[in-house]
């Protein structure tokens, strides 16, 4: 039996369901900033998503046939890290977003882009990934994209 979940078909269609979703969840902070404390806004948005994943979870380990969820010490240890790096940036993202002049037509994709070339630069220095000519190009595409939509 072939497994279809792997497929470069689904993988592009999953990536556009989660572009999705970001880009919905960006909204939805910049409707919420500057309608509570930052860090209220960052924690409130963290419960939403941690009574999802529970959910989530539960659905797993009481669903017969459902894949059972497996971790590592290392992994762990990584997803807590991204946790506390997510929890400072959407706290950051607050404070910006409550600014009236913080677009989110301008503001939000200027982030997004720089969060890409930012992982990116760590591919190649921590993953050892090549930093080939269409990737090159590619950060320069992006960063004009910045430039004109401030313009």
């Amino acid at each position: 039996r072939k497994d279809y979940r792997q497929t470069p078909m689904n993988v592009l269609l999953s990536s556009i369901g989660i572009a999705v979703l970001f880009g919905t969840y960006d909204l939805f902070i910049k409707l919420g900033a500057g309608r509570l404390d930052p860090a209220l806004g960052a924690m409130v948005t963290q419960i939403a998503s941690a009574v999802t994943l529970v959910c989530v979870f539960l659905f797993q380990l009481l669903k017969p046939g459902a894949p059972r969820p497996q971790a590592t010490a290392q992994g762990i240890i990584f997803v807590a890290i991204a946790g506390v790096l997510i929890a400072a940036a959407l706290i950051f993202l607050f404070f910006v977003l409550q600014n009236k002049t913080a677009k989110a037509t301008t503001t939000l994709p200027t982030i997004l882009i720089l969060r890409n070339i930012t992982l990116v630069i760590l591919g190649v220095i921590v993953l050892q990934e090549k930093l080939t000519l269409l990737k090159t190009v590619g950060i320069g595409i992006s960063l004009l994209g910045i430039y004109l939509l401030s313009i």
